[in-house]
């Protein structure tokens, strides 16, 4: 019990936007069936009010998660920040 609230008190919850989205996907919010259900506009209406962001900007975050998107990753880098997001996760752990 120690060692997760040591964990949690290292984690840095004040992440962008990009990070927030990739933690969203490997914590498996995107496969809950209450989620897969809702339209994408209201999937980004309901992590817009999680995260603060702009429906434009997630949903290219969103999409940049696919390797074969056309969405600009220069501009949209969710998918860069996987590899952090695991290691901070295992930090949980």
């Amino acid at each position: 019990e120690n060692k997760i609230k040591e964990s949690i008190e290292d984690f840095n919850f004040n992440k962008d936007l990009p990070y927030k989205i990739a933690l969203l996907n490997e914590i498996g919010f995107f496969e809950m069936d209450s989620i897969r259900k809702l339209t994408k506009e209201s999937q980004y209406k309901i992590i817009s009010k999680l995260t603060g962001g702009t429906i434009r900007a997630i949903k290219g975050n969103v999409l940049v998660l696919n390797p074969n998107s056309t969405e600009d990753t220069s501009r949209y880098t969710s998918n860069n920040h996987i590899d952090i997001v695991k290691l901070d996760l295992d930090k949980l752990k």
